[in-house]
């Protein structure tokens, strides 16, 4: 099972999201996994605790790079859905800056043209 809960706040006018927390949370059995995520726009870092069975086993400290936001799951999909990184014509292309973890960093997006479709 997992759970995703966030709090965000509304930049560019309204156009896009960002998150100011991020909580996922994936059971398997008896096990839960917990990774907490704060970000401050105003010293540009982004801290997290993870969790095994309410037990603390890892934190860190990321830089948000200058001028961008890392975006989870909820906030990159509403982005998407909004045209906040690029028309949603066909055949476009974009990459979505994600929440850094196991060396991963980013997502790219490409919507199907007509000719693949």
């Amino acid at each position: 099972k997992n759970y995703y809960k966030t709090e965000v706040e509304v930049i560019e006018n309204g156009k896009s999201l960002r998150p100011l927390s991020f909580l996922r949370q994936v059971t398997i059995g008896d096990q839960a996994e917990i990774t907490r995520h704060q970000f401050n726009y105003m010293t540009r870092k982004h801290i997290w605790t993870k969790f095994l069975n309410d037990e603390k086993i890892k934190t860190g400290t990321d830089d948000i790079p200058v001028d961008d936001s890392f975006h989870d799951i909820l906030t990159a999909f509403y982005n998407v859905r909004n045209g906040s990184y690029g028309p949603l014509t066909k055949g476009a292309n974009f990459k979505i800056k994600t929440i850094p973890e196991k060396g991963h960093d980013e997502i790219s997006v490409r919507i199907s043209s007509e000719q693949e479709e």
